[in-house]
């Protein structure tokens, strides 16, 4: 069996009998799994569809859900290829080992093998527990029996414990001794179990001992046997139940009641800088006690540990699951943050958890994962998953609301903040977002929405029924409900003016953010230009012209320039100049004036025309920017924002870069590259890239004097020239003229204005965001 590959359609016919039955079950467990993972469907979608369907028929798994119309022939066949795949790796894999299964092996056999997750064994109502033979009975430590094998991951293999010392069961897992495990891999198992022991907490699993293994030196540890009932069984009851018209709101209560607890243990987690970072309903298993344990805690990392992550990649490949090191993915595809997805592993904290327990109430509210519907549309329009990792990372985070229409909207308003597309809009804490659940179920207002003045009224009336019946006799306390029904009105219009004031302020720390990129990218290309070869070319040129032309030397330069202006259309000039000294000094920098030895420009009145200076027009200039970047240290960029006259034409402002070039032959200074940035357009790019402004954004020096300006009505523009940000708003002041960076000052309502520094030399810019008045 090992040797050959398997039919992509279940083997058929009357003459296999018993053995083509459990063939065809084999496959259809494979074809399953295969469907699951590949994210075609969900969990709940493949429930309701095999609900009139039998693993025992006759009829396979691929012809029903076509004929159901839940799959459209050419992805069953595509789906079917995969299966047929899945089978014969699993049969080659148990060639290697001398082992295959027998013609009369059951359906728990094909579940083990095919079905690694455990996914399609739970949608079958199967438990499935391999036990083992008494060929194969080991013990670890001396101490441990093993009974069955619970199931099996990407880390390793669970089992089902007998603790001869104490009598009693637990759950052993170990590393699996097929792959011959990486010490990385091994220290990541160590580090999953010395990270889960030092948490003790009721909604963390205990762990009882870690060791190794006397026969395999497989390492292990041992833990409490929670049993295999999870979150995600409640959660696809629940909308099994809802879809059958016998919804209990007690239910959804009761899962909320689970997310809380959930939370808290997460909280306690936080507070001992731990971050578990693959937070899902299949992580959290719910025991015979209805005690909700948060599990695999495989990917935590504590926060105040500087030693580097070793995290072991899965394959290379995109999936559902994909844990990967430094710059790839960590975590659930479906249930991964924005800064999961860019790959930005030092920027997740435990604001990464809390999005993961969005999720989670994502899935409670839905049914659903968070990204799944988003991974149905980019699978149907032929992309892949790097594309849907681009589309998580770029956001917006999914709404509840596109899901389930007539959910609440105080849960998911909940929901919405947890899952923020920006960590610093998220819930602050676990315990927040614990908080705002309790209160909701306690029928209390919650932080994350803010209901309609007659919501809120209702409320009011409700907690005080006897005053109720009066106020509808008395004119007088009409009155005061109706007051009370206005102050609700401006505390409602005083929380949307703040949660506008704080979407501002976001906007302002992103300005300063691309800001600082635009700056520093130039810098880098600054440096780039001055290591050319033209460059070193032209200085030896220059030293012995009869030997080696100058011309061709400035010529090549002129076209690498032309080339960079094309490239950037930001870009204004790019210029070469060589230092000389001063008349009768001595002939080493600084020198005081510096002469052109070639420049490419923009031109001024047509942006897309390159102009090259003709030699003659090359001149010898005094400029104190130049003097500034030849006495910097070697490799330091010297950077300048300015108006020329001829930018002042035009309202313009550039950004210019200078780095002094050396000699490689001699090592003496010779002269400077620049490299001059239209500052403004950056910035028009920067401030279009905002979702909307609202109110107004002033972005300018560190000075206070205004490079562009935004607002809700006209966009980004220039503004009054000569004006300051201490003239738009005189608070700013102290902000604007304190050194020590970066400075903020802000009312909490209307204003506020922050001064930071920018690029790669010290460059200092300051934006202002007020609300309209």
């Amino acid at each position: 069996m090992s040797g050959s590959s398997p039919s992509t359609n279940p083997p058929q016919g009357d003459a296999a009998g018993n053995a083509s039955a459990i063939a065809k079950q084999r496959f259809d467990v494979a074809f399953a799994s295969e469907l699951l993972e590949s994210g075609t469907v969900n969990d709940h979608q493949l429930a309701s569809v095999i609900r009139n369907w039998s693993i025992h028929g006759s009829t396979p798994l691929a012809e029903h859900l076509v004929g159901a119309e839940k799959l459209s022939s050419e992805r069953a066949e595509d789906i079917k290829r995969r299966a047929a795949k899945r089978i014969s790796d699993s049969d080659t894999a148990r060639a290697a080992t001398n082992t295959k299964l027998s013609a009369g092996s059951s359906l728990i056999e094909a579940l083990e093998q095919y079905d690694k997750g455990g996914r399609v064994a739970r949608l079958l109502r199967v438990g499935v527990g391999v036990g083992i033979g008494e060929s194969s009975v080991r013990r670890a430590e001396g101490r441990y029996e093993l009974l069955r094998k619970l199931g099996q991951g990407g880390l390793g293999r669970v089992w089902l414990a007998r603790d001869q010392m104490l009598d009693r069961v637990v759950a052993l897992k170990e590393l699996s001794d097929d792959d011959c495990p990486s010490p990385e891999l091994v220290d990541r198992f160590r580090r999953e179990a010395e990270i889960t022991g030092r948490l003790e907490h009721p909604g963390i699993v205990p762990i009882h001992q870690m060791g190794s293994d006397k026969e395999t030196g497989a390492a292990f540890y041992t833990m409490r046997f929670l049993g295999k009932k999870t979150l995600q069984d409640e959660i696809l009851e629940h909308h099994h139940r809802r879809e059958e018209g016998v919804e209990s709101p007690l239910r959804l209560r009761h899962l909320l009641r689970d997310l809380i607890s959930i939370c808290n243990a997460v909280g306690h987690a936080h507070a001992h800088k731990v971050v578990h970072r693959d937070l899902k309903p299949d992580n959290v298993v719910i025991d015979s006690f209805d005690q909700v344990i948060v599990i695999d805690w495989g990917l935590a990392k504590v926060l105040d540990d500087l030693a580097p992550e070793r995290v072991s990649d899965s394959g290379g490949a995109y999936g559902l699951g994909l844990q990967t090191r430094e710059g790839q993915l960590l975590g659930t595809l479906l249930y991964m943050s924005p800064e999961q997805a860019a790959g930005r592993i030092d920027d997740i904290d435990e604001r990464t958890d809390i999005y993961g327990l969005g999720g989670i109430l994502f899935s409670i509210l839905t049914g659903c994962s968070p990204h799944e519907l988003l991974h149905a549309e980019m699978l149907d329009s032929g992309r892949g998953e790097r594309d849907i990792v681009t589309k998580i990372a770029a956001g917006p985070s999914p709404t509840v609301e596109a899901f389930t229409p007539d959910v609440d909207k105080a849960l998911a308003a909940i929901c919405a903040k947890a899952m923020a597309w920006r960590p610093h809009t998220r819930y602050e804490s676990a315990t927040a977002l614990a908080e705002d659940l309790q209160l909701w179920l306690s029928g209390e207002p919650v932080s994350a929405y803010t209901e309609p003045p007659r919501a809120q009224l209702r409320r009011w009336f409700g907690r005080r029924p006897y005053l109720s019946r009066l106020l509808t006799a008395a004119a007088a306390v009409l009155f005061a409900a109706a007051m009370s029904s206005a102050f609700v009105m401006r505390q409602a219009q005083s929380a949307d003016r703040q949660r506008v004031f704080d979407r501002m302020r976001g906007d302002a720390h992103e300005i300063e953010l691309k800001l600082h990129a635009e700056t520093t990218d130039l810098g880098k290309n600054t440096r780039f230009i001055a290591s050319l070869p033209p460059i070193q070319g032209l200085i030896k040129a220059q030293a012995n012209p009869a030997k080696d032309n100058p011309v061709v030397w400035r010529e090549r330069l002129e076209t690498i320039y032309s080339g960079m202006l094309r490239a950037n259309p930001d870009y204004l000039s790019v210029a070469y100049y060589a230092s000389q000294p001063v008349e009768g000094g001595e002939a080493r920098l600084p020198a005081v004036r510096f002469r052109e030895l070639a420049r490419v420009e923009r031109s001024v009145n047509d942006r897309s025309l390159i102009v090259v200076a003709p030699a003659i027009s090359l001149d010898v200039v005094n400029s104190p920017f130049l003097m500034h970047a030849a006495q910097l240290a070697p490799g330091e960029v010297a950077s300048i924002v300015r108006q020329t006259a001829a930018d002042a034409r035009y309202r313009q402002w550039r950004l210019e870069s200078g780095l002094m070039v050396y000699d490689e032959a001699t090592g003496a200074p010779f002269g400077v590259v620049t490299v001059a940035a239209d500052i403004s357009g950056q910035l028009r790019e920067i401030l279009a890239g905002l979702r909307s402004v609202v109110g107004e954004v002033y972005v300018g020096t560190g000075d206070g004097d205004i490079w562009l300006m935004a607002d809700s009505e006209r966009g980004p523009g220039v503004w009054r020239e000569g004006e300051s940000l201490v003239d738009i708003e005189s608070r700013a002041q102290q902000a604007l003229e304190s050194e020590l960076l970066p400075a903020e000052a802000t009312d909490g309502e209307t204003f506020f204005v922050r001064k930071f520094k920018i690029g790669i030399n010290d460059l200092k810019a300051s934006v202002l965001v007020r609300l309209t008045p």
